[in-house]
């Protein structure tokens, strides 16, 4: 039987659309681009997707968070204006992108994930390319050492965090602060595809998505991993010839760097002890 439900979705209701939700929950119009869609994802824009009565949309709750850098975000991190440097040649402007379509080094990685991505870059279309859960990217983030390094210490802190809550017996999931350590994918065999697409992330969110606790007190705690990539090249990443045409691309705004949002679905299970003497029932929570 369970105990405790905390759930962060929200069931649209005949003429809801994604401000008016946002309002109604946030106060707040504007937040209508943080609400989430089943498979993580956001919205692209506000009347882009037309709801449906009944369906389910996932209002942000963040209990964790990496902060990306505050400039050159989805711009590369030494971004110049196009009008610093002199334009390239029509010729030459085809030359650097045949460099990046058709470098070797592409044939050694998962083409079907790094096409979409450089095709992104060289049509100027910037912005957010969103790889939703079970997406090829997310799956190959998900199974790769570096990652499972970095959840193998997340998972204790939540776990240590929710067993002092009971300690008081005051369960809390939104009060849930979770420090997300920076990790990278290195040029190794396993993670070339990785490297390639992300090499070391930028930033990173945990989202609170759903928590229960039963009756014999063992919870399962459901988050969207969000992980956020500059996809773009800046000046120290000029060592090979279709990276340095990337740059002069990218620099002279004939490509446009973009932020990669990759996202997982991640869960967490565990027991917690409340001592006997003070236990009580709580009451069902229903967000």
């Amino acid at each position: 039987m369970t105990k405790i439900v905390f759930d962060t979705s929200y069931t649209v209701q005949a003429g809801d659309t994604l401000k008016s939700i946002a309002e109604k929950e946030f106060r707040n119009r504007d937040c209508w681009r943080e609400i989430r869609q089943q498979n993580g994802t956001r919205f692209i824009s506000p009347d882009s997707f037309e709801l449906q009565a009944g369906q389910r949309v996932y209002l942000p709750i963040k209990i964790g968070e990496r902060l990306h850098p505050t400039s050159g975000y989805g711009q590369g991190d030494d971004f110049l204006s196009p009008d610093e440097l002199s334009p390239l040649s029509p010729l030459l402007s085809k030359v650097y992108q045949a460099f990046i379509r058709y470098s070797p080094s592409n044939l050694i990685v998962d083409q079907k994930i790094l096409k979409p991505l450089i095709e992104h870059f060289l049509q100027g279309k910037g912005g957010i390319y969103q790889h939703e859960v079970d997406s090829p990217l997310s799956r190959l983030v998900e199974d790769s050492q570096p990652f499972k390094q970095v959840w193998y210490q997340i998972i204790p802190q939540v776990q240590q965090q929710l067993q002092l809550q009971a300690n008081v017996h005051n369960i809390d999931v939104q009060a849930l602060k979770v420090s997300i350590p920076h990790f990278a994918f290195k040029p190794g065999k396993a993670d070339l595809t990785l490297f390639a697409t992300i090499g070391g992330i930028q930033g990173a969110d945990l989202l609170l998505k759903r928590f229960t606790l039963n009756t014999d007190h063992d919870y399962t705690l459901e988050v969207f991993w969000v992980i956020y990539d500059d996809f773009g090249v800046g000046k120290d990443d000029r060592y090979t010839p279709s990276l340095y045409a990337a740059w002069n691309l990218q620099h002279r705004g004939e490509a446009q760097a973009f932020v990669n949002e990759i996202i997982l679905h991640k869960t967490i299970t565990g027991t917690l002890s409340f001592s006997p003497e003070k236990a009580r029932v709580y009451q069902s929570l229903q967000h």
